[in-house]
């Protein structure tokens, strides 16, 4: 009897080891800013109710989870967006396809992130997520990103960067983009604040001082209004040409991203890094076929096609 209840009582500590050890592991997901003591809204979000706005979840302070060693990847998809819900042209994502697409990342084992943090991991110096990493980006920072695409990124844990018309924040004319409130709440919830100029003008029609105008004098007015550096740029339309690619270094920023179509590389300039637009015609399956293996060789010719302005 005793040989009996010594035995139990062996089994009974190798079980309570293995439990220990189990809820000890650490889990491969992308957490959000803060780990897993970061409380976004973890209500799942439906596109049932995409005709009513969605209830943002608050900005919670947390402490940031110790980093990864740094290391780096051979390529990126950097997904471009614009519009998320229902509107007239292709720069609008239904609202259901939105929500599609981030569950099939975050079901398949990827991470969103900043394009900030995606360039550091192609030049060789930054933190790999828990996750395989992909870039979000949206240009214009309208309001419909505070609606319907942060309840979802936030629910997931994924960052993003969005590319700010400053004239157009906080103004009563453009009542479709965010407001410096909302702009100063993501950027404490980790999102990236990147520069799409004052007034959204084709740059390669403007003098040096225009240029300087717009590139250097946004990304001024972000950092004063977010009280941290503005290292992202976007070429309103995807214009540029060698004279704006310059006023774009002088200024101070790190990297710039286009609208051409291709996976970034390391080899590609920092201030002519190709995305990947995603439009209202995509289809889940065309979207899933972008994240399949093998994924195709890229030469430097491979992504200098695109919207470039000859002077």
């Amino acid at each position: 009897m005793k040989k009996g209840i010594s035995r139990y009582k062996v089994l009974w500590a190798m079980l309570t080891v293995v439990v220990v050890i189990a809820l000890a592991w650490p889990l491969k997901v992308c957490l959000p800013k803060g780990g897993r003591n970061a409380a976004p809204d973890s209500t799942p979000v439906s596109s049932t109710a995409a005709a009513s706005p969605a209830v943002v979840p608050a900005v919670q302070p947390v402490t940031a989870p110790a980093p990864a060693p740094a290391k780096s990847a051979p390529y990126l998809q950097i997904l471009m967006y614009h519009e998320i819900g229902d509107g007239p042209n292709g720069l609008y994502v239904s609202v259901k396809n939105f929500e599609q697409q981030m569950k099939y990342l975050h079901d398949n084992g990827y991470c969103g992130i900043t394009l900030n943090e995606g360039k550091a991991l192609l030049d060789g110096r930054g933190t790999l997520p828990a996750g395989k990493p992909v870039v979000l980006t949206f240009d214009d920072a309208y309001s419909s990103f505070m609606t319907y695409a942060y309840p979802v990124l936030s629910q997931y844990g994924f960052r993003a960067t969005v590319f700010v018309i400053t004239d157009r924040t906080g103004n009563s004319s453009y009542p479709n983009h965010l407001t410096w409130e909302q702009i100063g709440e993501l950027a404490a919830y980790g999102m990236e604040i990147g520069s799409h100029t004052k007034s959204h003008p084709s740059l390669p029609t403007l003098s040096p001082a225009g240029l300087d105008e717009e590139i250097r004098g946004s990304k001024t007015i972000l950092e004063e209004h977010l009280a941290q550096p503005v290292y992202s740029f976007c070429y309103p339309a995807g214009e540029y040409n060698p004279a704006v690619v310059d006023a774009v270094a002088r200024a101070g920023y790190q990297q710039a991203v286009t609208v051409k179509y291709g996976w970034a590389i390391k080899k590609n300039a920092p201030f002519e890094i190709p995305r990947i637009r995603i439009s209202r015609y995509l289809t889940y399956d065309k979207f899933v076929e972008m994240f399949a293996p093998p994924v195709p060789a890229q030469s430097p010719s491979a992504v200098t096609s695109g919207k470039t302005v000859k002077p």
